[in-house]
């Protein structure tokens, strides 16, 4: 997470009934089984250190070496779970890395809550520790699914959408795009919570029909430019 002191709050006070708030119910388990299948291709034969930048309670850590998150209840968690696994508490515009020396990044559930500004400034980061080719995978919501956004109580909560334009106009020279996939097409919210787990096929043939934009989310992976 981002040096935010509201937002590191929040997620302090969340840290040991997080799991249990966010991923224990079937809108949960949905949405970990669509970042699932998309991660697993992706990491599950990568080489070289792998930072879960934003990692929280350790979601994902199978896939990575080191976890990285602004709140220190959050990485308790994460130890607790992942005892093998290095974790440090640090701010993500400040990683605890030397330039080129981390070969893929993982950020979930992160640039949805912050602005622009520090986004860019994450991104910059990630460009520096990444080594030549590395990867950086990170999620948003889909501008165009979320043209009308009812700010919630606390203001920032998921409160930014992006649009793969937006990383091409602003990161193009940086970053080579390898892919952009979505997840979410189907309104899952409005669906029976017994019969959600059913939909997930759906979803996926989904994305594999229709423009990424029309996804909720989108979780694009680009890679370290190496030219000039």
């Amino acid at each position: 997470m981002s040096q935010q002191p509201e937002i590191i709050e929040y997620y302090e006070q969340l840290a040991t009934a997080y799991d249990e708030n966010r991923f224990g119910n079937s809108y949960g388990q949905f949405v970990h089984k669509r970042e699932y299948d998309i991660l697993y291709p992706i990491l599950t034969n990568s080489t070289g250190v792998t930072v879960n930048v934003a990692c929280g309670t350790g979601r994902f850590m199978e896939f990575a070496d080191i976890g990285i998150d602004a709140s220190k209840g959050m990485i308790f968690q994460a130890q607790k779970k992942h005892p093998k696994k290095s974790f440090a508490v640090a701010d993500t515009t400040n990683l605890p890395f030397e330039n080129e020396s981390v070969d893929t990044i993982i950020c979930l559930h992160l640039f949805m809550h912050l602005p622009l500004e520090s986004i860019n400034k994450i991104i910059s980061e990630f460009h520096r520790v990444l080594k030549p080719e590395g990867l950086i995978i990170f999620d948003y919501p889909s501008s165009a699914r979320r043209k009308i956004r009812v700010p919630n109580e606390q203001k920032w909560h998921g409160q930014t959408t992006l649009t793969p334009r937006w990383i091409a106009d602003y990161h193009g020279i940086d970053w080579e795009i390898i892919q952009h996939q979505g997840i979410l097409y189907v309104p899952i919210q409005r669906v029976p919570n017994n019969l959600r787990k059913h939909f997930i096929q759906l979803d996926k043939a989904c994305g594999r029909l229709l423009p990424v934009h029309h996804a909720q989310y989108i979780i694009s992976t680009l890679k370290k430019n190496t030219a000039p």
